[in-house]
């Protein structure tokens, strides 16, 4: 063999080892970078977990509703046809819980289950949206069972939200927003339309929301938080570094 087709040889094996190297490499820095849409924060409310036996309460009225830590996970439901309740399942009739809550001013708050319900979950149904939900170490599935919702406000610490809705249908909400903090995140299983986006996600929290697009936007990011909307990530990597997403209607 000639020593030129040695040497063409060995530049092309090493040429094919480069271009394998470096798709590894971009493979790698890609999976490193870019999170999934569901994380392993995020717990879904069972739907086949019920009983014969089952408490309900109805609510009064409010305009803030506040969920501290109370279970592991709840389904709050926006309905126009349904009624102010909050309901909860029991493996039997003796272990049914007895919900305690309160009203301060315009504000709900669900202070505690005297027992855990069936699945550790509950269901709140409300015929339409308070003007804010603030959550404390909790998982809420929000779901929305009608054509859209005006508003959305969610403030979450340590908290994950998840939006849904029914048959996995495409849902709209013409304004949302959204406060996180201290690990908090909030997901989009199925796909939403919103009009205007607004909020801040901050002390190591996720504002995932991959399956939704947003009109407008204006989104603070810091501390180390993450934000994912309209095909677009951005990395707050450095505690120190703030990041301000705008987006304006065409």
């Amino acid at each position: 063999m000639k020593l030129s087709n040695i040497i063409l040889g060995s530049f092309c094996a090493l040429f094919i080892i480069y271009v394998f190297g470096v798709a590894a490499e971009i493979r790698y820095r890609g999976e490193e970078r870019i999170p999934s849409y569901l994380d392993n924060r995020v717990a879904n409310y069972s739907e086949d977990c019920k009983s014969d036996y089952r408490i309900i309460h109805d609510l009064p009225a409010f305009k803030i509703l506040k969920i501290n830590k109370v279970s592991g996970v709840a389904k709050i439901k926006f309905d126009p046809k349904a009624q102010n309740q909050f309901l909860v399942y029991a493996e039997r009739q003796e272990k049914l819980p007895e919900m305690e809550y309160h009203v301060s001013g315009d504000t709900l708050f669900i202070d505690k289950l005297d027992k855990e319900g069936l699945c550790d979950q509950f269901t709140i149904e409300l015929t339409e949206t308070p003007q804010q939900i603030i959550a404390d170490s909790m998982k809420i599935n929000l779901i929305n069972s009608s054509a859209g919702l005006k508003r959305l406000n969610l403030k979450g610490s340590n908290t994950t939200f998840q939006l849904l809705t029914v048959n996995n249908s495409i849902g709209s909400i013409d304004s949302l927003t959204v406060n996180l903090n201290n690990n908090s995140s909030i997901h989009s299983q199925s796909m939403v339309l919103i009009d205007h986006l607004e909020g801040k996600a901050w002390n190591n929290s996720q504002m995932l929301l991959g399956n939704a697009k947003a009109e407008s936007a204006q989104v603070e990011i810091y501390g180390q938080s993450q934000v994912m909307i309209n095909d677009k990530f951005f990395d707050s990597a450095d505690a120190s570094e703030k990041i301000i997403y705008q987006k304006s209607k065409q």
